[in-house]
């Protein structure tokens, strides 16, 4: 992986160019015109900014689009918390974007009006959040200061990256009732986390459960992890459970595999499952994918018979 100070160069159109970030796959490729640019990255990144976003977004793209070894171009926002994607597919290009699913099944959550919504995701530790609490996705790129409540208050953000992001969906959900966050510590049992799941789902008459957590990070060569043969069957196993309604498979899931393949949520993802114990689960997957070779999932899960 390369940072902006590697010039790419594009022989078809004769741009050479330098793309917030790169990641070429085995021996970096060089320009016969010019030595210190490659032709072979397989990924390039860009940040934009107020003054070369439409650029960045269209004659840029154009350009990159004319590599044949790029399979995909990342744009991350500086007006938002955002990821854009485009991937190659033959015969084109596709747009990948899982924030539209993300935020759609967060309106779905908070349509039945629920007494109070937590937010469940991994961290370093186990702890428990306000709504005088906040996080930051600044050392993500992004300038913005998310607060779990409906307004930001004093202090430093503590929010974990997992909360951060959950907290904004409920923001730009247009949600303005009551809600709390519950970081999971990494190293916590299945049992421990159903224990909690359960504690939660008691907190009040009725509560809804935001569960944040990655599925796997090394789902292709260009993955975080780098690519592990297992993860695609691992995160299969996961969207099965959740298409499903299983709480017990979460529940099942291999820890130490877990940790190999890089799964952030797994804690997170039998919380969700002990909140929902011994009730029944009308299921439903929103979205599922794994760009930049990490796994997203997005399910909707409402209990029944509680």
């Amino acid at each position: 992986m390369f940072t902006s100070d590697l010039r790419v160069r594009i022989p078809a159109t004769g741009l050479s160019t330098y793309p917030d970030a790169a990641v070429v796959c085995g021996r970096t490729l060089r320009a016969s015109d010019d030595a210190l640019a490659v032709t072979n990255p397989v990924l390039l990144v860009e940040v934009t900014s107020p003054s070369t976003e439409d650029y960045d977004r269209g004659e840029k793209l154009r350009h990159y689009m004319q590599l044949p070894s790029v399979r995909e171009v990342l744009f991350v926002s500086h007006r938002e918390a955002r990821l854009t994607v485009h991937r190659r597919e033959d015969p084109g290009w596709k747009v990948v974007d899982a924030r539209q699913p993300a935020l759609d099944a967060v309106r779905w959550l908070v349509g039945f009006d629920p007494d109070l919504v937590v937010v469940v995701g991994a961290g370093p530790e186990t702890a428990s959040y306000g709504s005088g609490d906040s996080g930051s996705l600044a050392a993500y790129g992004v300038e913005l200061a998310v607060p779990l409540g409906p307004r930001i208050c004093a202090g430093a953000p503590v929010l974990p990256l997992s909360l951060t992001v959950g907290a904004w969906l409920l923001r730009e959900s247009g949600w303005t009732g009551d809600r709390q966050g519950y970081a999971v510590a990494p190293d916590t049992t299945a049992q421990d986390a159903a224990a909690a799941g359960k504690e939660i789902a008691a907190l009040d008459q009725s509560v809804a459960v935001l569960c944040m957590g990655d599925g796997t990070a090394r789902r292709t060569l260009r993955a975080p992890g780098w690519l592990d043969e297992r993860a695609e069957e691992f995160d299969a196993a996961v969207t099965a459970a959740f298409r499903a309604g299983d709480g017990d498979a979460l529940l099942g899931l291999d820890r130490a595999l877990a940790d190999d393949l890089l799964v952030a949520g797994r804690p997170a993802w039998q919380v969700l499952a002990g909140a929902a114990a011994g009730c029944g689960v009308e299921a439903r997957i929103e979205y599922d994918d794994a760009p930049f070779g990490v796994q997203y999932t997005v399910a909707t899960w409402r209990v029944t018979n509680r």
